[in-house]
């Protein structure tokens, strides 16, 4: 384990005891950001799937090397995958509606 995961591993876990132990409603509202926390993280698990499941032909380790021949035509191809990734995200953003009551 490098120093950098020890720091990020420590700090995440001094933070979430910091906000349970300062939260006034008995860790409900730290439980609902952590909530809210790990739904976006699933959503981009989700989006990384779809885009594989939707680009399965496309090999990006293959347009990473070869990039450094001409970084030009790998470029577009990544610039079109993030283009794809960040409208999967955004269907998962527009999909949390509230209805007033």
């Amino acid at each position: 384990m490098r120093a950098r995961h020890v720091l990020i591993t420590g700090g995440t876990v001094a933070t979430v005891l910091l906000l349970l132990g300062t939260d006034p409603d008995g860790g409900r509202a730290t439980g609902l950001g952590l909530l809210g926390l790990v739904s976006g993280m699933v959503a981009v698990a989700v989006a990384h799937l779809a885009r594989r499941g939707l680009f399965d032909y496309i090999d990006l380790q293959r347009y990473a090397e070869k990039a450094r021949e001409s970084p030009v035509g790998a470029g577009l191809v990544f610039v079109g995958v993030c283009l794809v990734l960040s409208a999967l995200l955004g269907l998962f953003g527009k999909a949390r509606t509230q209805v007033p009551p």
